[in-house]
């Protein structure tokens, strides 16, 4: 899902390109998912954490030094906003909203995933899809064959 553009901030800053919202929920089940438990997601969350921002220190040491004239960017903070408010991000929510189809003229509340239907595990299947994001859930998730998604191995490699 993609922010709209807009003004989001009480300091009236437009936001002119769209951003990727994630539902935080979702994230953490499937981040608990992938690494089996939530003990074992926040360890890697910190290992990651401490070694981005380790990375940042060595980048700022060269900057320092002359080695570098690159822009420092610090890590991306693992909170999902900073609370401030002029971060557009404190101001956005993800809603269920109708897709207007240009070419027929018609509202499109979009359309449920038949394969995700029958599965529980994830809430994909409270999902509704247009051809867009239809077409990037398949790549996430697998064609659907049988009635069912065809997950990918995370060895195998596909080219898009």
């Amino acid at each position: 899902m993609r922010s709209v553009p807009g003004v989001y901030t009480g300091a009236e800053k437009a936001r002119r390109i769209p951003m990727v919202l994630l539902d935080r929920d979702m994230v953490r089940q499937r981040a608990i998912g992938l690494h089996g438990s939530e003990d074992r997601m926040l360890d890697f969350l910190k290992q990651k954490s401490t070694s981005l921002e380790a990375q940042y220190q060595d980048r700022c040491r060269a900057r320092e030094a002359g080695q570098t004239d690159k822009r420092l960017r610090k890590p991306t903070p693992t909170q999902p906003t900073n609370g401030r408010p002029g971060d557009p991000r404190r101001y956005m929510a993800i809603v269920q909203a109708p897709y207007v189809n240009h070419q027929t003229c018609k509202v499109d509340f979009g359309r449920f995933c038949s394969a995700c239907a029958r599965s529980y595990a994830d809430h994909e299947w409270r999902r509704r899809y247009v051809s867009q994001s239809f077409a990037e859930h398949l790549h996430q998730c697998g064609q659907v064959i049988d009635g069912s998604h065809q997950i990918r191995s995370r060895n195998s490699s596909t080219s898009t």
